[in-house]
């Protein structure tokens, strides 16, 4: 009853790490989401190109025949096409996709985000997606992952429509949660890097709301970037919202000239308290 397939997640934390892992496992498809300028844990690696160095091996592992699924609108994955001879596939909004998303937006019920809506071009022919309870174009990349697998694996348009469809974003990735006093609460508590944390910023700031509250905290393992990453992000945020909220140590360096309204906590207890 072994199953027919097996769907694996590799991740690097320092130099080397895949090599354990891909000396007993040969990929038939590999599908590589994204790097961004400074990457989540870059800490120990010297540079994003570091990085890309090492992710490319799940690239160089595949076999022949396989497919290396690459996402054409980040620089550094894209140029792993040319670590193998296999089929590649790219996805992506941008003109380099082949299988690419056009016309999204953001679907709004009575003030309250409700999920996303867009369409997959692919091959010459279109398809509409919608998703209730997702938001954000980061998970349209997920989606649109998720489809290019499919077509590897010989479905049409219209089953992975459908599939698409009943995605259910996991708790901590951008949830919508009804709070108290009238609020909408997104939870994308899950973890943080550069580019998820400007991601989510984003879907705040094109949010329909009459106070928007950005409640940050630290970023982890970016080593000689830590600075310099969390004031961008902190500009990001003085754009996206209306009061800054901010916990940790490292999260005190998002306080920028561009901020109108700051608030630093030592832990989230402490904020949680004073956002009541």
């Amino acid at each position: 009853s072994y199953p027919s397939r097996l769907v694996l997640e590799m991740g690097v934390d320092r130099p080397g790490d895949f090599d354990h892992a891909l000396a007993y496992i040969k990929p038939h498809i590999t599908v590589v989401t994204a790097i961004g300028e400074v990457p989540v844990h870059v800490e120990f690696f010297a540079d994003p190109e570091a990085i890309a160095r090492e992710k490319s091996k799940l690239v160089k592992a595949l076999y022949l025949d396989g497919t290396a699924i690459l996402n054409a609108d980040d620089p550094l994955v894209l140029g792993m096409k040319k670590k193998t001879e296999a089929k590649i596939s790219t996805y992506g909004f941008g003109p380099e996709a082949k299988l690419r998303a056009v016309a999204y937006r953001l679907l709004v019920h009575q003030g309250i985000p409700a999920g996303i809506a867009f369409k997959i071009d692919y091959d010459g022919k279109t398809m509409p997606v919608k998703v209730p309870g997702v938001i954000g174009e980061q998970n349209v990349y997920v989606l649109l992952a998720a489809a290019a697998v499919g077509v590897a694996e010989g479905l049409n348009l219209v089953e992975i429509s459908e599939g698409l469809g009943k995605f259910v974003s996991p708790p901590g990735r951008l949830h919508v949660i009804k709070g108290k006093n009238e609020s909408i609460i997104i939870d994308d508590s899950y973890n943080a890097s550069p580019l998820a944390v400007s991601a989510a910023l984003h879907v705040l700031s094109e949010l329909p709301a009459k106070r928007k509250i950005a409640v940050l905290g630290d970023m982890l393992e970016l080593g000689k970037f830590t600075t310099e990453e969390h004031k961008k992000i902190g500009i990001e945020a003085a754009h996206a919202a209306d009061m800054i909220v901010a916990v940790g140590l490292r999260a005190k360096f998002m306080e920028t000239e561009q901020s109108r309204s700051f608030h630093w906590f030592k832990s989230s207890d402490e904020a949680g308290e004073f956002l009541k």
